[in-house]
């Protein structure tokens, strides 16, 4: 029996890259798929592949920075799959390449934009249906950058940090309604970005993504197994946390109590850096309220602190 079966998933950025990666790994296991992208050509394709090998599957072109074309997807999805069980917030670009003095700041805050506002405006609609029913998964896709910043990248290194702490704000939020909201590091897969940015106007600026050695890069199979795992709700103990694809997703799950106690896989808050005080401070802060839903609280500074503390001396990071 597939893993998956009687799941409605949909998954933003579908159409190619990781979006596409993930579409196929969860319509594999059973689940129906919609696929949202704003390329319709691409989004019908993957749609097609996965009918094509007896799944269902559902393409919605869709800008999801737009509330009204998101209400409307999601309603496409309930009618035509079933209601809404997990939401993949993959949609996302690399394209305000360059230092920020020279990057154009439209194209800098439409690249934040489709990240975090993109994220934000699904994972509300889909809350809307998964808390009716008390049961459902989101999941925000990470990369590099949001943890330690990098040259060249702000746009993207601000909207990947921003996703962080909206995984652990919603998470908070949805603590006691049964709703599981994690952040998935995909790894470094070879995907269509990658190679735009080894050969379009971002490799001025990156030229290193033009000798990345093809050992570096994460087999998609590692990707697919990630996603289907925590679709499966192997990660459901580690909600509000950073997950990567490369590991071992039921046993890191094993040691979600050793995890939330050390304050790992969380976006930092610099107050609390290097001192004894953080790891209680965030105990009180996440404790519920008994009124339906977890504490919420003021983010923290998006600043560069030169410290991360996503992973430990038991993962690796590939």
């Amino acid at each position: 029996m597939q893993s998956l079966a009687g799941q409605v998933a949909l998954v933003t950025g579908g159409g190619r890259g990781i979006g596409s990666i993930i579409a196929r790994a969860l319509a594999a296991e059973g689940a129906a798929v919609a696929v949202l992208a704003r390329s319709a050509a691409e989004i019908e394709s993957v749609a097609a592949e996965i009918e094509g090998r007896g799944g269902r599957a559902l393409a919605l072109p869709c800008d999801v920075t737009d509330p009204t074309r998101v209400a409307r997807a999601i309603d496409a999805v309930e009618q035509h799959l079933g209601g809404l069980t997990l939401a993949v917030n993959n949609a996302g670009t690399c394209r305000a390449v360059g230092p920020l003095a020279e990057v154009d700041p439209d194209t800098w805050w439409r690249e934040v934009e489709t990240h975090v506002r993109g994220a934000a405006v699904v994972s509300r609609f889909a809350l809307r249906s998964m808390i009716w029913r008390r049961q459902g998964r989101i999941v925000n896709v990470y990369g590099d950058l949001g943890d330690r910043g990098g040259r060249y990248s702000s746009a993207y290194a601000v909207a990947k940090a921003s996703l962080l702490r909206l995984t652990e704000q919603t998470a908070l939020e949805c603590s006691d309604a049964g709703i599981t909201v994690l952040a998935l590091h995909p790894g470094l897969v070879h995907t269509p970005m990658i190679d735009e940015l080894a050969t379009g106007a971002a490799h001025r600026w990156l030229p290193g993504f033009a000798t990345i050695p093809p050992e570096r890069f994460l087999p998609p199979d590692r990707l697919a197994d990630a996603t289907v795992a925590i679709a499966g709700g192997a990660a459901d103990a580690l909600t509000g946390r950073l997950v990567y694809a490369s590991e071992d997703v039921p046993r890191l799950a094993a040691r979600a109590d050793e995890v939330a106690a050390r304050d790992e896989r969380v976006l930092p808050d610099h107050r609390y850096l290097n001192t004894p005080e953080r790891p209680a401070v965030r105990a009180r802060r996440s404790r519920t309220d008994g009124s339906g839903g977890g504490v919420a609280y003021m983010a923290g500074a998006l600043a560069r602190t030169g410290h991360s503390c996503f992973r430990d001396e038991n993962t690796r990071r590939d």
